[in-house]
């Protein structure tokens, strides 16, 4: 209840003046979180989550410029959909192990589907800048109405892992592929050599073999 009450004050040009973290989490934690609570999304850290039952996990991720300063600075946010089912499927092959380590709770590092905010809502990247004369209130509501018009749709249209049958997207297209058709079928057999053709990793190779059966 305390973080909606601070949400609806008005926000002073000096709050910037507070230093560039406080922006962030201001416009991050205080403004987007709460309105994407009641619409399924856990706030973890630096990600919103959204569990999709057992078929996907939806990511925000809160990126800040790497180049932030005290009272100066730029932040966007990456989408990510981890899929469960081709994870598991991917972590069968032992090069690709070290995944687990992303995987409980599901990071950007095992969402085969990832972007920037900005792409989907400006059509190229896009950060947006805090100094001490930023309106955190407006920017907060920039924020949020490029999530609601463009990521959430953006969810919505990917929240199966068949998604993946529709594009070339990896490994975890070829596990999809693997999921959807069987080991033993033409169609995944084609798209193996191909994948196979491409890996110059012998140790991979021989994995990937192992792995389709």
């Amino acid at each position: 209840m305390k973080k909606k009450k601070k949400l609806s004050r008005p926000c002073s040009p000096r709050s910037a003046l507070e230093g560039v973290d406080r922006a962030v989490r201001y416009v991050f934690h205080e403004g987007l979180a709460p309105l994407m609570e009641p619409l399924g999304y856990e706030l973890d850290g630096a990600i919103l989550r959204r569990y999709c039952g057992s078929e996907s996990v939806c990511l925000l991720q809160l990126l800040e410029g790497k180049e932030n300063q005290a009272e100066t600075g730029s932040l966007t946010l990456e989408l990510g959909v981890h899929y469960p089912v081709v994870a598991a499927s991917i972590l069968e092959i032992p090069a690709y192990s070290y995944l687990k380590d992303y995987l409980d709770p599901p990071q950007l590092a095992v969402c085969p589907l990832r972007i920037r905010l900005g792409e989907l809502w400006k059509g190229a990247d896009f950060w947006w800048r805090i100094d001490p004369g930023t309106n955190l209130k407006l920017l907060t509501e920039q924020l949020t109405v490029a999530v609601l018009e463009t990521a959430l749709p953006w969810f919505m249209q990917r929240q199966s892992w068949r998604f993946l049958l529709e594009s070339e997207h990896g490994i975890a297209s070829l596990a999809a592929w693997k999921l959807a058709v069987g080991a033993h079928d033409e169609s995944f057999r084609a798209r193996l050599q191909t994948f196979l053709e491409s890996e110059k990793d012998g140790s991979r190779k021989s994995q990937l073999r192992r792995w389709s059966g």
